[in-house]
Order: structure tokens, then sequence, then C-alpha cells
């Protein structure tokens, strides 16, 4: 596969933003913190 992110700096930027979403999701799983963050919001929107 031909790296296409070379000569193109706004993919490059969007590849790498994604791929920083995706481990920091793949943290948030394997540390229990994502439960915790889904319960806080839950307990905010009902706060509103």
């Amino acid at each position: 596969m031909t790296d296409t992110t070379a000569h193109d700096p706004a993919r490059a930027r969007h590849e790498n933003a994604r791929a920083a979403g995706v481990a920091l999701e793949w943290v948030l799983r394997d540390t229990g913190a994502e439960a915790s963050l889904r319960a806080l919001a839950d307990r905010k929107e009902e706060n509103q």
C-alpha cells in the first residue's frame, strides 16, 4: 500500500488525529475510565 500522507499534510494530520483517538479509546476502555466517564456524562444530563 502506498503512503498517500507523505505529500498531503492535511491528510497526514487527519490520520494522526484518528489514530490518536483510537488509541485514547483503547486506553479508556482498558482502564475502566470509559464507563466512569459515561456515568458522569449521564449524571450531568440528568442534572440539567
